[in-house]
């Protein structure tokens, strides 16, 4: 499998239901082999939070797995059973966060001699926002996903409508975060007292 990992800063996004504003920071790539069982490690980079100045909102893991597949029927009238499976779950150490299963299980009826291209997809997202477990996602270095992917691909009688399938697995890890407001300084009290003093007399 080969993995393509791009980081992207989007800013001042507004949070939902609430008036403050946050910061993103989205990594995208994608997943591609063959058939059989497979395993990927996923590198990502762990949130920064810069000195203490950056608050981790929540974690937001998206996945979206496809296949598309396609081949010429026959005119025989015998129908042809053709079946693709692409499932992937995505794992942080033994935590499951997220499994996809996109699925073609159809018949052709082999009526007439035409070409056919089938298609199916399936999304799903996993959402962190307890603090309690923001820990693997917080550093300077990298957090490691593991996707364990199963391809299956058959057709039945074999070889009679050549089907051929494919499948793309795609992912988007979202930080959304916002910056820590720094205290105000004893200093900038004191001259406040000082001018609001002054003021007075």
């Amino acid at each position: 499998m080969k993995l393509h990992v791009l980081t992207v800063v989007v800013g001042a996004a507004a949070l939902v239901g609430t008036t403050a504003q946050a910061d993103q920071i989205v990594q995208m790539g994608s997943l591609a082999g063959g058939t059989g069982q497979q395993m990927q490690d996923i590198v990502l980079d762990q949130f920064d939070t810069a000195g203490g100045t950056l608050q981790l909102n929540f974690i937001q893991l998206d996945v979206l797995t496809s296949i598309i597949g396609g081949g010429t029927a026959n005119g025989t009238g015998q129908p042809t059973d053709i079946f693709a499976s692409l499932s992937v779950d995505y794992f942080l150490g033994a935590d499951l966060l997220a499994e996809t299963h996109a699925l073609i299980d159809t018949q052709i009826s082999n009526g007439s001699s035409a070409s056919f291209t089938v298609f199916n997809t399936d999304t799903a997202q996993s959402v962190i926002n307890n603090p309690a477990l923001f820990a693997p996602w917080t550093g300077n270095g990298s957090v490691i996903l593991t996707a364990l992917s199963e391809f299956i691909l058959s057709e039945t009688p074999a070889g009679s409508v050549d089907f051929s399938a494919g499948g793309t697995v795609q992912y988007t890890l979202t930080y959304d975060f916002s910056p820590i407001p720094a205290p105000a300084s004893c200093m900038t009290i004191g001259l406040g007292v000082i001018v609001c003093g002054r003021r007075r007399r």
